[in-house]
């Protein structure tokens, strides 16, 4: 697992930040009232903007900090609790984007973190809803892509077609020509975690899409691939450190905005 090391932003207030949930194929933009949730542990890399007070972090594995600005790697568990009501959060996919390079570039010096902290801010000053390049709208720019075996690289987009996403490890496989052991192995070589990590990874980020009007959970849960209502509040809770329930009240007063 690669690590950033991050360092504090300093940045004052300005225009208001638009609160608005914003999900493409290999990105998501958080902006609004974020509570007191529980630990949680996302299969993203996770950077967190605060526009006025700083927040709390605890981070697995490491000293819990205070800041206005942080880069959380995937799958580490953490616990976030912002001083004020409002945090702005963006979700990038570890599949989607070379790491090393992508660190370096945000990242790699005090100098670099501060623009993308004050970047990451005026996107979302700037309605990140009518953005038509996210990665331009946040960043200034494309980042860098993973370049991945054309295999894992085929399943992954299966995973993420509603109409092949719930196939099993060993279908999967045969739609890319390789037994079951070997694709499992390669799999977690390229993506530097679990097959059925991943799945769930990609089953909760899936729920997001589904927080528009009033659905009903037992719905969300089976078109999101849960196996009941039960099964996705578990699953949601340890993942997002949110009850479904909170998550579908609190979309409510955000624009939720899902893209193909």
């Amino acid at each position: 697992m690669n690590h950033c090391h991050v360092e504090r932003g300093v940045d004052e207030p300005q225009q208001r930040l638009h609160r608005v949930m914003l999900i493409t194929r290999n990105r998501i933009a958080f902006c609004g009232p974020f509570g007191r949730p529980s630990s949680r542990c996302l299969g993203s890399w996770t950077f967190y903007v605060s526009a006025d007070e700083p927040f709390h972090l605890d981070e697995e594995g490491q000293d819990g900090r205070s800041t206005r600005f942080a880069l959380v790697a995937p799958w580490s568990r953490h616990r976030v609790v912002p001083s004020g009501r409002d945090l702005s959060v963006l979700l990038i996919e570890p599949d989607s984007v070379d790491v090393p390079a992508m660190c370096a570039a945000l990242m790699g010096s005090p100098e670099a973190q501060q623009r993308t902290a004050d970047a990451i801010r005026d996107g979302f000053r700037n309605n990140p809803s009518a953005a038509a390049d996210f990665d331009v709208h946040f960043f200034g720019g494309a980042l860098p892509c993973r370049r991945l075996d054309h295999r894992v690289r085929r399943v992954i987009d299966l995973i993420a077609a509603p109409e092949t996403s719930r196939l099993s490890a060993e279908q999967y496989a045969s739609q890319v020509f390789l037994s079951s052991s070997r694709f499992m192995h390669l799999f977690s070589e390229q993506t530097q975690t679990t097959f059925r990590r991943f799945r769930s990874w990609k089953r909760a980020r899936r729920f997001l899409t589904m927080l528009t009007g009033q659905p009903r959970l037992v719905d969300v849960a089976l078109d999101a691939g849960y196996a009941d209502s039960t099964h996705l509040s578990r699953c949601v809770r340890s993942c997002y450190g949110y009850t479904p329930a909170v998550m579908c009240g609190a979309s409510r007063a955000l624009a939720v905005v899902a893209r193909a």
